[in-house]
């Protein structure tokens, strides 16, 4: 790309750069992607495939990667993928429109404009398929992400009930969207002592006051359906729509874009709310929150875990997960004391880190790459330079903000 320092780079554009729609009315294939941000190593996100689907959720969900990729100081824009395919699709038919979907995105994707990843209902096998036999762009599996994601997401609770005094073994959580992340995170919450009090799906809602059987709703949900949910157990089944009112410490929406409006949220019987999901709550509903008194931590706070992967690694051993929790919470603590201490919500500091990363990254993508830097790819192309030096600067770096943030 061209040197270009028109362009105002003082804070995350509202407008994405660009929507791109694709559309084969014959075949039934319909989706968009959008490419709201443009970093040093192009943009990137995840396709989205559910029935539903809008390009102004898709819009939403690569805003709401550019904040994740700035918060977290990462040379990466946003950017984000929707398609539209059926629940109950064969999974022939659902290879075949993401097979035709890729072909109408190669120009993105070939280009490095767009790099794709893993989300609802796209799974690693799906990735495998829109990238037509090519290697995929990283080299981990879904679960692995959604691992990481997890992590980080319960280091949030950890944070979040330290900052209200709460201990684990007192702490009522309720779940929105029990899929991989949330497997993860229930995994992860009861060595702890959290109690997990409901969860859902698409089509209905498990809740029982003194905590569900985790062993028995982790073997009942391990398959990629929605039906489990359904079957009876030691629980009570409700509509989905039930889960956001019941009494709990902390609510972890975790499913789709803006399944938390005003009135939901006037609704919601938590002290905290810790999403998973991106972009789950409009901007009425946080002004309800913030109303209430109800703490609200930004999600691309909560599941930055997921873009980790330079600081936990494919295989996330303990020793580097205990290191990214020991300087994590800390920084999610402090970011609650000075919203506490200034009189503003948290979500406000959080986009302070993010604007104030925005310049140096988006600048990035617009500056024509240096000799030196050339010469270095190079090298790292034919192994002859060391690239472990290159992670360790990367890990240093995210380290440093962790641990500065919010003094």
């Amino acid at each position: 790309m061209v040197q270009d320092y028109r362009e105002d780079f003082s804070r995350i554009p509202d407008d994405p750069l660009l929507t791109v729609e694709i559309a084969e009315p014959s075949a039934g294939l319909k989706g968009w992607v959008c490419i709201h941000t443009m970093g040093r190593f192009g943009a990137s996100g995840g396709m989205r495939c559910v029935p539903d689907i809008t390009k102004e959720e898709v819009q939403l969900l690569a805003k709401a990667m550019s904040y994740k990729y700035c918060f977290w100081n990462i040379e990466q824009g946003g950017a984000k993928a929707g398609l539209a395919v059926s629940f109950s699709a064969a999974p022939e038919e659902k290879r075949e429109l993401i097979q035709r979907a890729a072909a109408h995105l190669k120009p993105l994707t070939k280009s490095g404009i767009w790099s794709a990843w893993t989300d609802m209902h796209f799974y690693l096998p799906d990735l495998q398929a829109f990238c037509i036999g090519g290697d995929l762009p990283y080299r981990s599996a879904n679960t692995v992400s959604s691992h990481r994601t997890a992590v980080s997401a319960i280091a949030s609770v950890r944070a979040t009930t330290q900052f209200l005094g709460r201990r684990p073994e007192e702490t009522r959580i309720a779940v929105e969207g029990f899929g991989h992340v949330a497997h993860y995170l229930a995994k992860l919450a009861a060595p702890l002592g959290y109690k997990i009090v409901a969860v859902s799906n698409r089509l209905g809602c498990i809740a029982n006051d003194a905590g569900l059987d985790l062993k028995m709703l982790l073997d009942r949900s391990h398959e990629n359906s929605a039906e489990w949910i359904t079957e009876p157990g030691p629980w009570e089944f409700l509509d989905r729509t039930q889960l956001f009112s019941i009494p709990c410490d902390v609510l972890v929406p975790g499913a789709r874009v803006h399944a938390v409006d005003r009135q939901v949220a006037s609704n919601i019987e938590a002290k905290a709310v810790v999403p998973t999901a991106n972009v789950p709550c409009t901007d009425e509903a946080l002004a309800e929150l913030d109303r209430r008194g109800i703490i609200f931590i930004p999600d691309y706070v909560v599941n930055g875990g997921g873009v980790c992967g330079h600081i936990l690694g494919g295989d996330m051993h303990p020793d580097q997960v205990k290191r990214f929790d020991d300087s994590f919470i800390p920084m999610v603590v402090r970011m609650l004391e000075t919203a506490q201490r200034r009189g503003v919500a948290a979500r406000t500091l959080a986009e302070e880190t993010a604007h104030r990363n925005y310049s140096a990254i988006a600048r990035g993508a617009y500056v024509r790459e240096g000799k030196l830097s050339r010469v270095v790819r190079v090298l790292q192309k034919k192994k002859l330079f060391p690239g472990n030096r290159i992670h360790e600067i990367r890990v240093q770096r995210t380290y440093e903000l962790l641990e500065t943030a919010f003094k």
